[in-house]
């Protein structure tokens, strides 16, 4: 299912798909009844790789929902999450990366453009050991102030 609106012949698709699935695109504004629709849907691809979340406004609520879902999606080998969600507060942060904890096959986290601040790229360091695999974190246009120096785990990601 490509660039569908969350409609209920897209989420229909998606479930009679979901054992097949290795990618899922989502683009611009979700609400949080589309969410609460979405979710299960995308928890349901049991083979699911790639997670393309862009543009799609989350709430509180609806990041509670992404990280109950991603807690599931084992198989999850990238997610981008782009221009989503306002990260900067360290116990939502947490929230997502506690939803990812169970991707330890994850290779790339882009998290471009979501407002994160320093305080939640140290919740981030503090999440790396959960995904061994993890060769691309991409934080590209976030809010990062005072930063004087790169999370220890972090560095270590860099090569340095």
């Amino acid at each position: 299912v490509r660039e569908c609106e969350p409609s209920s012949l897209a989420l229909d698709i998606l479930q009679a798909s979901a054992s097949s699935l290795t990618h899922v695109w989502v683009r611009e504004h979700v609400s949080d009844s589309d969410m609460e629709l979405l979710s299960p849907a995308i928890a349901s691809c049991s083979q699911l790789e790639d997670l393309y979340l862009i543009s799609i406004n989350l709430s509180h609520h609806s990041l509670v929902l992404l990280s109950r879902t991603l807690s599931t999606t084992t198989m999850l080998k990238n997610l981008q999450l782009l221009d989503s969600a306002m990260l900067s507060s360290p116990g939502l942060m947490g929230r997502l990366c506690g939803g990812l904890a169970a991707c330890n096959l994850l290779e790339e986290l882009d998290l471009s453009d979501n407002r994160i601040s320093s305080d939640s790229l140290a919740v981030i360091a503090d999440h790396l050991h959960h995904w061994p695999n993890l060769n691309t974190l991409d934080l590209f246009s976030n809010k990062f102030s005072n930063l004087t120096e790169v999370p220890e785990p972090m560095g270590m990601l860099c090569g340095g």
